[in-house]
């Protein structure tokens, strides 16, 4: 679909006179986007959908480049651009014209090197905690804090509702070409967009009817009947009947050597990295409740149609991702058991969740998520020193102090031949102690089930050596 064609699906509606003019254009919003509208209206005020990043720039920052390739990459993705809310029934999406973009600056050259380190730190938690306004916006934050002459740390927050994980990547891609690109007086480098979000919202509207999105939900019905409606991991309180969002997260790395045994162990399956780290969690879970059949949520990047490669905006999916570990089977059968599930739910993944939840109707409860309460994530090739002309940069994630999840393991690969993340998790539920247990636990299934992928899984020894001694006495 054009991006003429999806202008002709553009709401004209009488009920906002305010933002329906010659120069904001409305829409539908997406499935996934009502999806993250309608749960911002149950926990408003919250950085729940926030996803925020501290990218530290060392040598000699061009300030004026860095505003104008912001200000750029404002202008080339209408996502960046746009607002939200609701007409009577009509849930609308409205983008902006282009805009200045406002790069907000904090001097801390003046404190003392402790001081600094300790007042970014706050900072930043403030930033990565800061709720956004859907209606007014903006949807993206920019903050730049200076250090000293060659030190500097950019605050980049947005919301999910505009970007997802892949969008992260893409927008840090373009800032790195961009800011090059000024730095050098050469003009930009970046292939012109063929669509924008909204043409895929469109496509994605009128893909998801009739025959095939029959299919799709037949598929998903079929393969989650009967599958347990809460995961019985042991907590360290009972579940709230009404489950709030606050959480925590562990630190969680795997070496390289742990990493390269898992690649050559899923190549002899045919499998890849992310289905043995999978499987390794599947185990885990497995033996953490006792229950053989269990549901973790997968994260799929969902750009499947023409053009959507560079776009910034919210596609990704969450699919279901249901493993039988009855029979006491080994470790590399269990790897082929994820393989199976995980290429299903690929060729099934464009059935949006909220989509797929409406259809199943489970029996909801205030207490937990539907269909799953744990999910996983590995991002491909991550690069957190990702360089800019004439800068050394080096990302880290800022944590919000909120779960979506009981349990979310978002894992990244390292440019070392590692694999690095953490374990997020509510905190109404788990006190850190049990987390920490959690990712020994897991460590130990992927070391022995490298190292003996033939062993029954139920016999892995989830915990050795010291850490048995003391829990023994």
């Amino acid at each position: 679909m054009t991006t003429e064609s999806a202008r002709n699906l553009s709401v004209q509606s009488p009920e906002l006179p305010s933002v329906v003019s010659d120069e904001v254009h409305v829409f539908p919003m997406s499935i996934g986007q009502r999806q993250i509208w309608l749960s911002e209206q149950l926990v408003p005020g919250t950085a729940l959908y926030s996803v925020p990043a501290a990218i530290r720039l060392s040598g000699h920052l061009k300030v004026t480049a860095l505003e104008q390739a912001l200000q750029q990459i404002v202008a080339r993705h209408e996502s960046l651009r746009t607002t939200f809310t609701e007409a009577g029934s009509e849930l609308l999406q409205v983008i902006h014209p282009e805009r200045a973009h406002r790069l907000e600056r904090h001097e801390l050259g003046a404190l003392a090197p402790s001081e600094q380190e300790e007042t970014l730190a706050r900072l930043s938690q403030e930033e990565g905690r800061q709720p956004f306004d859907l209606v007014q916006g903006p949807l993206l934050r920019t903050k730049l804090v200076r250090l000293a002459e060659t030190e500097h740390v950019l605050l980049l927050t947005l919301h999910h509702i505009i970007a997802d994980g892949w969008s992260a990547g893409v927008l840090i891609h373009e800032l790195r070409a961009l800011y090059g690109a000024l730095v050098r007086e050469q003009p930009p480098v970046l292939p012109e967009l063929s669509i924008q979000y909204v043409d895929y919202a469109a496509w994605q509207q009128e893909h998801l009817t009739g025959d095939q999105k029959d299919a799709l939900v037949s598929f998903w019905k079929q393969r989650l009947e009967g599958s347990p409606a809460v995961i019985a991991l042991p907590t360290d309180r009972p579940r709230p009947k009404v489950r709030g969002y606050q959480g925590a997260s562990q630190p969680i790395e795997f070496s390289r050597s742990l990493v390269e045994g898992l690649r050559t162990l899923a190549r002899e399956e045919n499998a890849t990295l992310y289905m043995a780290l999978l499987a390794a969690f599947q185990v885990l879970l497995s033996r953490s409740t006792g229950q053989a059949d269990i549901v973790v949520g997968g994260s799929v990047a969902n750009r499947n149609m023409p053009g959507t490669e560079g776009l910034i905006g919210y596609l990704a999916n969450i699919v279901p991702l249901r493993v039988d570990l009855s029979g006491e089977p080994s470790f590399r059968e269990v790897l082929r058991r994820v393989r199976e599930t995980a290429l299903e739910a690929y060729a099934h993944q464009e059935l949006p969740l909220g989509m797929l939840i409406e259809e199943l109707m489970p029996e909801r409860s205030l207490g937990h998520t539907p269909i799953f309460q744990v999910i996983f994530t590995l991002t491909e090739s991550f690069d957190d020193q990702f360089g800019m002309t004439g800068l050394a940069t080096q990302v880290s994630e800022i944590d919000t102090g909120t779960a979506k999840y009981d349990l979310s393991l978002l894992l990244a690969e390292g440019r070392d031949g590692g694999v690095r993340g953490r374990l997020e998790y509510s905190t109404e539920l788990y006190d850190r102690p049990k987390v920490e247990g959690l990712v020994r636990q897991l460590k130990e299934v992927l070391e022995q089930g490298v190292a003996r992928p033939g062993e029954r899984v139920g016999k892995l020894a989830l915990v050795r050596g010291e850490e048995r001694q003391r829990l023994l006495a």
